[in-house]
C-alpha cells in the first residue's frame, strides 16, 4: 500500500513539474542562420543606383522552415531615413539546406547607406543583420577590402510564461501534504 502511494505521489509531482513548464520539450524545429550577404550593383544612372541584396540562408534545424520571407531596407547613414524597402517570399527552406533569394533596392547614388535585412519565419523575425554601402565615400574613410562589413545575429523569442504554474504548485503542495500526513500515521 505504501509503495503504491509513493508511486502515485511521484507521478503527481512529475506531472505538476511538466505542466508548470519546468521541463519542456527538447529544441525542435527550424533554425535559420545567415551564412553570407552579397550586395551587387545592378545598374547605375545619373541619379540612382539599383542594388541587389542576396543573403545565403541555412536551415540547421531538424525541421523544414515554413513561410520564410526576407525584408531589406536602405537607410541613409547621415539622416537615418529609410530610403527604400522591399521584401521577397522564399517559401520553404528544407532542413539541412542553404537557399538564397535576391532583393533589389533602388536608391539615390550619392549617399552612404546602412543595408538592413530581416529574415522572417511566419510572422516572427528570426535573424536580422546590417552592413554599410558607401556610394559617396571620402578618401580618408575608405577601408581595405577584407574587413567584415555585414553583421547578422539571431533574434531569440522570449519564452512564454506557462499558464498552469499556479495550479501545478497547488497540486504539488497538496501531494507533499498528503505524503506527510500519510507518513505520520
Amino acid at each position: 500500500m505504501r509503495r503504491a502511494f509513493g508511486i502515485i505521489l511521484t507521478l503527481i509531482l512529475l506531472g505538476s513539474i511538466v505542466v508548470s513548464g519546468c521541463i519542456g520539450p527538447l529544441r525542435s524545429g527550424a533554425y535559420l542562420n545567415v551564412e553570407d550577404v552579397d550586395v551587387l550593383q545592378k545598374s547605375v544612372s545619373d541619379d540612382t543606383i539599383t542594388l541587389e541584396i542576396t543573403p545565403l540562408i541555412t536551415n540547421n534545424g531538424n525541421a523544414d522552415a515554413e513561410d520564410v520571407k526576407i525584408q531589406a531596407k536602405a537607410v541613409d547613414q547621415q539622416t537615418g531615413l529609410t530610403m527604400n524597402r522591399n521584401e521577397v517570399e522564399m517559401g520553404v527552406i528544407k532542413k539541412g539546406t542553404t537557399d538564397q533569394e535576391s532583393i533589389t533596392l533602388t536608391v539615390p547614388n550619392d549617399k552612404d547607406y546602412t543595408i538592413e535585412i530581416f529574415i522572417f519565419e511566419g510572422d516572427r523575425v528570426v535573424v536580422r543583420g546590417h552592413g554599410r554601402v558607401n556610394l559617396a565615400p571620402k578618401l580618408e574613410e575608405l577601408k581595405p577590402y577584407g574587413e567584415p562589413e555585414f553583421v547578422t545575429y539571431r533574434v531569440e523569442p522570449k519564452p512564454a510564461v506557462p499558464g498552469f504554474m499556479g495550479v501545478s504548485a497547488i497540486i504539488g503542495l497538496v501531494a507533499v501534504a498528503l505524503y506527510i500526513l500519510r507518513r505520520g500515521r
